[in-house]
């Protein structure tokens, strides 16, 4: 008998979401790709959530999504940066 990827549950779902808030920080790519294959292994079963779960889920949301944009907005200077040094190597 073949059996799926269980359903994630709530503390895998809340570890997950820690993971990959750590992950971020540290920009480690690497587990970032691991996280991602972590959670397209799993299935998209409904969590039923009680009103406190679901105030920490959407803190946890907007801390990923801050983060998010954050790193976005860093690796757009980088980029620039990187740019800005290849149009003038005697800067280097």
């Amino acid at each position: 008998m073949a059996t799926g990827p269980a359903p994630l549950n709530l503390p895998g779902l809340l570890s997950l979401l820690d993971e990959t808030i750590e992950a971020l920080v540290r920009l480690d790519s690497d587990a970032l790709l691991a996280l991602e294959q972590k959670v397209s292994a799993h299935s998209s079963a409904p969590l039923s959530l009680s009103a406190e779960t679901t105030r920490s889920l959407l803190r946890k949301k907007r801390l990923l999504g801050q983060l998010l944009e954050d790193t976005s907005a860093n690796l757009a200077l980088l980029s620039r940066l990187h740019a800005s040094k290849e149009e003038t190597p005697w800067a280097r």
